[in-house]
């Protein structure tokens, strides 16, 4: 009688998780990796995540865990808050506070999905609500979110409270100096131009200048008495443009009527913009477009 020897069991490929223990400042986490190393190509590439089972690596024992730096114990609460719960139900809600932990630690470790998500979770009411808009620009420098440092920019020139000294040191003075420019232009009372005529036009007389042989008292009498025509050619007189003293009226030369200049078109200038989202984006083009291109590398595809 044969016996059959029994298989031995293989583990789940997705719900036999690694455990890995971190230490943030003093307290130990022991957590699943699956979602770090799947979501995160920092944590995928990681040494001690990807060591072998029984290894002597980082992350397996109290005595020997994986360190995280630059994050506090309530930040990594938040985070692993979040992700435990929203992977399982999305419409659950956090306040602001979890979504900027969360968003600062996807921008540290590379989590570029739930970056997003974090983006547009605080992109609500909520984040607008519960701060100002130099909180908002604060972060949006901080995490590279261009949307909010418009925002918060189009709000500092929109609004009637003008800028704070405590506002002015917090965004920086030549900063606030040029917001201070676009409030002026955007709240300042419109200008009343007068407008000045340029183009002057001499009618011409009611009766035409013509030399006859009784027009010589109109020089005095030294000017001799003359039936004779004289040309433009013969005369010294031929500079006024008249075909014949006594011929026709003037309407060329020194003493003629002149006649209007046609404008050059003047050289094309940018029309002033008519809002002041516009006006901000023309004025911080190149802040803007450093936040713009820094989020742009925060948005790193998963592993």
């Amino acid at each position: 009688m044969s016996s059959t020897v029994p298989q031995a069991p293989v583990r789940n490929k997705t719900f036999y998780m690694d455990i890995s223990i971190f230490q943030v400042g003093n307290d130990l986490f022991r957590i699943p990796t699956s979602y770090l190393k799947k979501y995160s190509a920092i944590f995928h590439q990681m040494p001690s995540l990807n060591a072998h089972p029984g290894a002597e690596a980082a992350g397996q024992s109290d005595g020997n865990p994986i360190k995280l730096e630059g994050v506090s114990k309530a930040e990594f609460e938040r985070f692993l808050t979040v992700v435990g719960k929203y992977e399982v139900e999305p419409s659950k809600s956090f306040d602001a506070s979890h979504w900027l932990s969360v968003l600062k630690l996807a921008n540290l470790w590379g989590f570029s999905d739930l970056r997003k998500t974090a983006i547009t979770k605080l992109s609500s009411d909520e984040l607008r609500r519960t701060s100002t808009a130099t909180v908002r620009l604060h972060y949006g420098r901080l995490y590279k979110v261009e949307q909010w440092v418009e925002q918060a920019y189009t709000e500092l020139v929109d609004r009637r409270e003008k800028i704070s000294e405590d506002e002015a040191e917090l965004i920086g003075w030549k900063v606030s100096l040029r917001l201070c420019h676009l409030r002026e232009d955007f709240h300042a009372p419109p200008k009343t131009v007068t407008p000045v005529a340029t183009n002057f036009t001499i009618p011409p007389a009611s009766q035409p200048f013509i030399l006859s042989p009784n027009s010589n008292n109109f020089f005095g009498s030294s000017f001799p008495k003359t039936t004779q025509t004289l040309s433009s050619s013969s005369s010294g007189f031929g500079a006024f443009g008249g075909s014949a003293f006594g011929a026709a009226p003037l309407s060329s030369g020194p003493l003629a009527a002149p006649t209007p200049k046609k404008e050059s078109p003047a050289a094309s200038s940018p029309a002033p913009p008519t809002t002041s989202l516009l006006a901000v984006r023309q004025a911080f083009t190149a802040e803007l477009k450093e936040i713009r291109e820094a989020g742009v590398a925060l948005n790193v595809p998963p592993p």
